[in-house]
């Protein structure tokens, strides 16, 4: 288990669902580390590939559990640093984009248990799976030129003051940190 995972279960404070914060830094670890080794593979090994989409899919599966069971599992069900785990779980629950929508919908319900920035992430990710545009420029791909850019925007002239108002950084900056997170050689 990385370091910055221990770092994760030993800030947890009180929550009413310390067994249901644990398993989700449990889920968290197991997607980054999956995650973190198809990136050193350049996404080219499709091992690694098929089997963190298998784990997405088993992550998904039990986060429409909890969600059936408590609501969407914010910061005072199980802690603000589980709550993020939560949202980085249904972000990458793209096989299931109606989920991903229920669990929007139940996160902007839910004032002061949910950070601005997971809600501006997943907005992103819902909208474009809708076949919309996306808000805050949080999904990127990349162009002919190899450069990292926003998929379609919504009103791009506007993107940096969205983003501002959920805490983000301007896209621009956000460019160059996917570049330097994808791009290395």
């Amino acid at each position: 288990m990385p370091a910055w995972s221990f770092a994760l279960l030993f800030a947890a404070a009180a929550v009413a669902q310390p067994e249901l914060r644990d398993e989700l830094f449990e889920m968290f670890t197991a997607d980054q580390d999956a995650r973190d080794l198809v990136v050193q593979r350049d996404f080219k090994d499709q091992k690694s590939l098929a089997q963190m989409k298998a784990l997405d899919a088993r992550h998904t599966a039990r986060l429409k559990e909890v969600v059936a069971k408590y609501g969407w599992p914010g910061k005072s069900l199980v802690g603000e640093k589980a709550a993020h785990a939560a949202w980085l779980l249904v972000q990458h629950a793209d096989a299931d984009p109606a989920f991903q929508r229920r669990c929007l919908d139940l996160m902007e319900k839910s004032p002061g248990e949910v950070s601005a920035k997971d809600i501006a992430y997943l907005t992103d990710r819902v909208l474009l799976a809708e076949g919309k545009p996306q808000r805050f420029g949080t999904q990127f791909q990349k162009n002919e030129a190899g450069q990292w850019v926003p998929k379609t925007l919504e009103d791009p002239g506007h993107v940096d003051d969205r983003r501002r108002s959920a805490g983000l950084e301007p896209i621009a900056d956000y460019a160059r940190k996917m570049a330097e997170t994808y791009d290395r050689k």
